[in-house]
């Protein structure tokens, strides 16, 4: 079984939302420092975990995602989940940058050019 989460900064009442198998490990990692946004809310000393589903893996990433889209103080950078559509936009517009590079000047192409409102 799955587990979602979120630890909750209660001076800010920011919020990361995340999911695991293991959640005992999970949370230590969190406390002893990992190259994570949680560490945001960490580092400030005022926080707890909330569990807030228990679930089957198979719908992990659905269910951590309906809770990302709830928060409305959410630090995580990453969606969760995606849907079919966006991740075809997505895919799309990775492969329209990618190719764009093919005979022309570097500097006239970044990544700026990719919709990055898919990922919020």
């Amino acid at each position: 079984m799955t587990l979602i989460y979120k630890i909750l900064d209660k001076t800010t009442n920011e919020e990361y939302i995340g999911s695991t198998n293991h959640y005992t490990k999970r949370k230590s990692r969190h406390k002893k420092g990992s190259n994570c946004r949680s560490q945001i809310i960490i580092d400030r000393g005022n926080y707890e975990f909330i569990i807030l589903e228990e679930c089957i893996n198979e719908v992990r990433e659905i269910r951590e995602q309906h809770y990302m889209d709830l928060s409305s103080n959410l630090i995580n950078k990453k969606r969760a989940y995606f849907t079919k559509e966006d991740k075809k936009k997505y895919d799309t517009q990775r492969y329209r940058w990618k190719y764009s590079w093919v005979n022309t000047k570097r500097d006239w192409n970044n990544l700026s050019n990719i919709d990055t409102s898919i990922f919020l």
